[in-house]
């Protein structure tokens, strides 16, 4: 196959410059970009994040293209749309949120930029960033019915958090580096990353074979990031032998590690989820201590991650010096990623949300509106509800008797303590502001469909208030 040299042309946007030669590397085909996005093939609606940068707008190209061809050939397409954020980051980020809308426009792509205002004082500004994002991104694919979220991470990207990650003392699952396919992404997304496998080069090749250019990030070349430093680091490496390709082996057999360990730590969490309310929590000991160490730490971060609602799984050093705890024997109660952990002498865990020294605010929602709660619940009122909704935390309504007489109830039903519930939603119809109805909790609503109630990483429990 002849190698095309590829001539870049400035895209129509001040803050694009002229890309790089590279037509040493080889272009993804039309024929490879139909293999790599076949997985998308499933889903009926999707959404591309976009950036304006090489990845993302080769994956937004190639995606339009391996849509084309599917709908002249007659066949299913997703429904798509594009989705950038302007950051405020830096004074070209409006610009580069036009510029990417530009693109989609030119390939009859619907496009919409999502705006993020950054409160000042932030400590670890890129993180902040980037959860911002998947949360404008959340909100915005709830409203429209999307599925899933398409990112444009690459092999480059993979082996960097590979190292990120192995400079942690992560274990099986932190070198198993990103997934394809992430069900339980942040704010309950599920993301898609079908160029895992492809070098960034590769990508960038991509757009330079059609004449586009794309926009260049300074921090990608900044070493006060760390990202960039252990980019930097990969050239001394390779001499040594660790080339990508066995990096990418390594990471494939975590990864499949990381699977199995998985599929012992579902029956588990499935026993120990299985009660009445689905904020708790409660497993026995005895059927914990005989596993292997590897399962029982997963069990255990995924279990806190369930309750508590965090967004960052447990640290290991943390698990590894509870599990030593737990198999050392109760009494013992401690908090981690969000939840509460309390066990008995006789060997009885129970796991409920830390209250916390602030609870989550009361929030009022209107039809037609998406939320995301405390964490761990994401909610949206139908458009045709009548009137709106609040939700707040049982500790904000200690006034509300009925609520409060339910509260404990549950308790001496449940065996957990009425303390427990403290950080647990409660909804109340309004009407006109105000209240018309009895505060709920939220999973004892009738399963009508009206309120959709989401909590992170699991299924979809649709609810309609009663009207009393």
């Amino acid at each position: 196959m002849r190698r095309r040299r590829c001539v870049i042309r400035p895209a129509p946007n001040s803050s694009v410059p002229a890309a790089p030669d590279f037509s040493s590397a080889f272009p993804v085909s039309d024929d490879e970009a139909a293999r790599l996005l076949a997985p998308l093939e499933r889903f009926s609606s999707l959404a591309l994040a976009v950036s304006g940068g090489g990845d993302s707008l080769a994956l937004l190209h190639l995606t339009a293209g391996w849509a084309r061809a599917r709908h002249s050939a007659g066949l299913p397409v997703p429904r798509l749309q594009v989705l950038t954020v302007d950051h405020g980051l830096r004074q070209e980020a409006a610009s580069e949120a036009r510029f990417v809308l530009q693109q989609a426009e030119a390939l009859q792509l619907p496009a919409r930029i999502l705006t993020w205002n950054p409160p000042e004082g932030l400590a670890n500004l890129q993180a902040e960033a980037r959860m911002a994002r998947y949360r404008l991104m959340a909100d915005a694919m709830d409203l429209d019915g999307v599925e899933a979220l398409v990112l444009a991470h690459h092999l480059d990207d993979q082996i960097e958090t590979f190292f990120d990650r192995l400079t942690r003392g992560s274990g099986v699952y932190g070198l198993a580096a990103m997934a394809a396919d992430q069900p339980g992404g942040p704010f309950g997304l599920r993301l898609l990353r079908p160029f895992l496998a492809v070098p960034a080069v590769r990508l960038k090749a991509s757009l330079a074979a059609r004449g586009l250019a794309w926009v260049e990030d300074p921090s990608n070349s900044n070493p006060a990031y760390k990202r960039v430093r252990l980019r930097q680091l990969q050239a001394g490496l390779l001499i040594e032998g660790l080339d990508p390709s066995r990096i990418s082996s390594t990471i494939r057999r975590m990864a499949r590690a990381a699977q199995a360990i998985d599929a012992a730590a579902d029956a588990l969490l499935k026993d120990a989820c299985a009660g009445d309310v689905p904020d708790f929590a409660r497993f026995d000991l005895a059927r914990l201590t005989p596993l292997p160490e590897e399962v029982r730490l997963r069990f255990l971060a995924r279990l806190a991650q369930h309750i508590g609602g965090s967004l960052h799984p447990p640290r290991l050093d943390r698990l590894e010096a509870l599990d030593a705890r737990l198999l050392a024997g109760g009494p013992l109660r401690v908090t981690l990623a969000g939840a509460v952990l309390d066990l008995s002498a006789g060997g009885r865990m129970r796991l409920w949300p830390e209250p916390g020294r602030s609870l989550p605010a009361a929030v009022e929602i209107q039809p037609g509106q998406c939320l995301y709660w405390d964490g761990r619940y994401r909610i949206c009122v139908r458009p045709d509800m009548g009137g709106s909704l609040m939700i707040a935390p049982v500790a904000r309504l200690r006034q509300d008797e009925a609520l409060r007489e339910n509260v404990r109830t549950l308790a001496r039903a449940s065996g957990f303590p009425v303390a427990a519930f403290a950080r647990l939603p409660a909804i109340t119809r309004l009407q006109d502001g105000f209240k018309s109805g009895l505060a709920c909790l939220a999973w004892t609503l009738p399963r009508e469909p009206g309120l959709v109630l989401r909590r992170t990483g699991d299924r979809v429990i649709p609810a309609e208030l009663a009207d009393n």
